[in-house]
């Protein structure tokens, strides 16, 4: 696959300058970090250069802003907790929350309305790396997908806030839940 849009053919270099600044955007193709090596030769033929370039995904760009590096491990990976608020940071992230800030309004909420219940969660827009997946158990134990899609209700610009309303038919007890893979 191709790990970033092309590169211009050529680039002339102004005279009195030593050099002209390249763009070099990534195209984000699923996988987690990678490295991508890029070489530029000069056309009179006196040299080229290589340059090794770090690929990232929206989830490492979100965890450099909001954590300060891209690796993950350590206080950053997926499944830790810097806040101690129950939601990991990959949580954090599918809800656009701050990672080291306790925020309970983030949390997905769950309401009845007639014979319904209604599940609504903030979905980041720059996660596009990320699935999200409400499940719907009777007892607990047994979770599936439910077959309602879920609606954009309205956007703040960083997260839509989604709703599924799920008939609860003749079940005695109906659960919901969020989840959230990559």
């Amino acid at each position: 696959g191709v790990d970033y849009t092309a590169l211009p053919s050529s680039v002339t270099i102004p005279a009195g300058q030593a050099s002209v600044e390249l763009s070099l955007i990534p195209i984000f193709n699923g996988a987690v970090s990678r490295v991508a090596t890029v070489t530029i030769a000069l056309d009179d033929g006196s040299g080229s250069a290589t340059a090794d370039v770090a690929l990232l995904g929206p989830v490492d760009s979100w965890r450099y802003q909001r954590l300060g590096t891209y690796e993950n491990a350590g206080f950053a990976a997926d499944t830790a907790d810097p806040d101690n608020d129950g939601l990991d940071n990959l949580l954090e992230y599918a809800l656009n929350g701050n990672p080291l800030k306790n925020d309970a309004s983030i949390l997905p909420t769950i309401s009845r309305s007639g014979g319904h219940l209604v599940f609504a969660y903030r979905q980041n827009i720059a996660a596009t790396d990320i699935t999200f997946t409400v499940e719907q158990s009777t007892d607990l134990k047994s979770w599936t997908p439910v077959t309602v899609e879920p609606q954009r209700v309205s956007s703040d610009g960083l997260a839509d806030l989604m709703e599924v309303s799920v008939p609860m038919q003749d079940e005695k007890a109906l659960f919901l839940r969020l989840k959230v893979t990559r």
